[in-house]
């Protein structure tokens, strides 16, 4: 039940009861997608934060069908930005393995084998200098180990 702003200061503002609730329930929906609040007053639930609005006369009652533009929190937008920035990665990564699958389509079965042969060793060598740093990494920490039980 809605107590704050009570129902009876905010009907005054809309035609009836389902255009309050339609109102209201569109803009929580809002602001459950990352929309800016629009009053100083806050609100963890987003109806009441709706409300709010509605009563402090943020939100305007149009009729029609009208575009909507929704400012949303800069976290929000951060995030949209970074999913649409990997999806552009991962659609440019797949067009170059397409790519690469076609020039490899027209190679010989030679020329082919000796691609996927040049591929192999260059995986293999990037494998040992991994293992390589990954040793002497252990190895200095044991070095140092060491050193701080001779100190003691």
């Amino acid at each position: 039940m809605l107590i704050d702003p009570p129902i009876e200061k905010l009907l005054p503002l809309v035609e009836n009861r389902y255009t309050l609730s339609l109102l209201t329930a569109k803009r929580a929906r809002q602001l459950v997608d990352g929309g800016q609040p629009l009053s100083e007053r806050r609100s963890n639930i987003p109806l009441t934060q709706a409300s709010m609005e509605l009563a402090e006369s943020k939100l305007k009652y149009v009729v029609g069908d009208h575009p909507v533009v929704v400012p949303l929190r800069p976290e929000v937008e951060a995030e949209r930005l970074e999913a649409q920035r990997q999806a552009m990665a991962k659609q440019q990564e797949a067009l170059q393995e397409e790519a690469k699958l076609a020039e490899s389509a027209q190679l010989s079965p030679a020329d082919r084998k000796a691609q996927e042969r040049a591929e192999t060793e260059a995986l293999q060598e990037q494998n040992a200098r991994d293992f390589t740093a990954q040793l002497l990494e252990i190895i200095g920490k044991q070095d140092e180990d060491m050193e701080s039980e001779d100190e003691e």
